[in-house]
Parts: structure tokens; sequence; C-alpha cells
């Protein structure tokens, strides 16, 4: 397994143990982004509808759900 990889993974798994702590728009946000770098748009669709139930004016969260619109 790559480094690239294993770093994506370590990242998921930080995202859901902060999202286990609080839940946070940020978090979700961050985490659909990652799932839209490795083209996992289904995962990346959940967690930005997530962060914008989340906190409705956070506007980045709206921003990924754009980009997955395209």
């Amino acid at each position: 397994m790559s480094v690239v990889l294993k770093e994506a993974g370590f990242a998921q798994h930080c995202f859901f143990k902060s999202l286990q702590l609080q839940r946070s728009a940020i978090v979700y946000t961050n985490l659909g982004f990652l799932y839209y770098r490795y083209d996992n748009i289904q995962l990346a669709n959940k967690a930005f509808s997530n962060a914008q139930q989340t906190d409705p004016m956070y506007s980045l969260a709206w921003i990924g759900q754009a980009l997955i619109a395209e």
C-alpha cells in the first residue's frame, strides 16, 4: 500500500474520531473533500450533506456539494 493511501486512511480515521467527540460541519466538510479527492463521490456527497445539516450556513459544505454536481 502506498504512503499516500495510508495517510488518507489515517486522515479518515482522525475525522471519525473527531466526529465522535463533537459533530462539526468543518470536519464533515474536510471528510467530504478527502472522499472527493479519491473519487468516492457517493461518500463525499453524504459527508457534505451531513455538514449542511449540522451547519446550513457553512459555505464550504455547499461548495463541496457544487463540485460534485458538476
